[in-house]
């Protein structure tokens, strides 16, 4: 009688725990009887977990074999994994003044949908076949493309091995999750992520008259120095050593900071007859030299002088009141206002739509042309030959329209 297989039509009665607000069901196998918690009651994940019960019984397999598969573990949840995992990520990244990076919201988006579908799984269950869903459900939904579906599946596997060191998660649980490769190229009808392109030096020139003269300093240190345009908006003379000669620009934060790099700018012959006026004006070591406030001011200068009637006394008194209030912007422009600025210019000069971040792509291009990959690799400070290579790349492109061009 002990050996009995249980009624694969005699499925087991749901009871609930009213304290604990918990489901559950007791499987009676070789004499003992085991209590089977399921979940909180009348929860997705104890119709799910039933579910799984019922399918073993019903297959005729082992009712012992069914509660060893739901029991619970001794390691966490995945959504416990996660809580803990983004209290990490909350202190881990920041930037050099303590604030919160980008990144942080990145992860936190995709720890959701780790918790979406494995939220109450238990860690030391997670494996390729766990998270392969959600690889299949990124590429169905058609929003991503094939870098973000990688990008995804590679934040999970980031958060595991933290799991690992804090023994949160099973060794072999990240064994078995760096066996997923990522998907490769033309594959699964994913587009590919547009590669940068160099703005055109044609159209960057015939912008520059719809900029202020603040932003039109910016964009041409860009172009002469190949700085990034999170960094020039950061520009102050603190950060600018001017005793040697070509000066020296560190910015305070750069995109290589936090792995212990160091950042230095060499400014230039064209570089300095930017700067030097603007640097005269602003005796603040501290004060931004690029500052969305100085474009408000030349903005209402100009309108001034455009303007065809005299102005009234009350109209004279407005802006009194209007210069003793606190500016309504920021001291530094961010990387989105500048971006937004530059793009408002371009559609005011009839040009094609370029952005700050092409300026250190024509400034590398063009140097590769004339200086090669090393003096290339030196100027935009990469550490690594791989990531010059796509500017020699764009050089060489640029070189081979021209030969046929004039072969044409």
């Amino acid at each position: 009688m002990g050996n009995r297989r249980t009624d694969p039509l005699k499925l087991p009665t749901v009871y609930t725990h009213k304290a604990k607000q918990r489901d559950y069901v007791r499987i009676s196998e070789n004499g003992k009887r085991t209590t089977i918690w399921l979940g909180p009651t009348g929860s997705q994940h104890a119709r799910e977990r039933l579910a799984k019960i019922h399918a073993h019984i019903i297959r005729g397999a082992e009712a012992a074999q069914a509660a060893r598969d739901a029991i619970a573990s001794e390691w966490p949840t995945v959504q416990q994994l996660v809580a803990r995992y983004l209290i990490h990520c909350h202190s881990y990244y920041v930037n050099a003044d303590g604030e919160r990076t980008k990144y942080y919201d990145t992860v936190k988006r995709t720890m959701q949908l780790l918790i979406d579908a494995l939220g109450h799984t238990y860690t030391d269950r997670l494996s390729p076949n766990a998270i392969e869903p959600i690889r299949v459900k990124l590429i169905e939904s058609g929003n991503y493309n094939r870098q973000s579906v990688n990008g995804q599946i590679w934040r999970i596997k980031q958060a595991v091995a933290w799991g690992v060191e804090k023994e949160l998660v099973p060794t072999e649980v990240q064994t078995k999750l760096s066996t997923m490769r990522g998907i490769p190229a033309d594959r699964f009808g994913l587009r590919e992520t547009n590669q940068r392109e160099a703005a055109s030096r044609e159209a960057v020139e015939a912008t520059l008259p719809f900029l202020a003269p603040a932003l039109r300093a910016a964009v041409m240190v860009q172009v002469s120095s190949g700085a990034r345009p999170g960094e020039v908006i950061q520009m102050t003379r603190r950060s600018i050593d001017t005793s040697i000669t070509p000066w020296i620009f560190r910015p305070h934060k750069h995109k290589t900071r936090h792995k212990g790099k160091d950042r230095r700018i060499e400014l230039g012959p064209r570089c300095r007859e930017l700067l030097s006026p603007i640097m005269a004006r602003k005796l603040d070591p501290d004060a931004a030299l690029i500052s969305p406030r100085d474009t408000i001011a030349w903005q209402r200068e100009q309108k001034r002088k455009a303007r065809k009637s005299p102005m009234t006394p009350s109209q004279r008194a407005r802006d009194e009141r209007n210069a003793a209030k606190l500016p309504s912007v920021g001291v530094f422009y961010t990387r989105q206002s500048y971006t937004q600025a530059v793009e408002r210019a371009c559609k005011a000069a009839k040009v094609e739509k370029w952005t700050p971040h092409q300026l250190r792509h024509l400034f590398g291009t063009e140097l590769a042309l004339t200086e090669g990959q090393s003096v290339t690799q030196d100027a935009l400070g990469h550490s690594d030959r791989r990531t010059t290579l796509r500017y020699i790349k764009q050089a060489r492109s640029k070189l081979a329209s021209a030969a046929i061009e004039k072969r044409g």
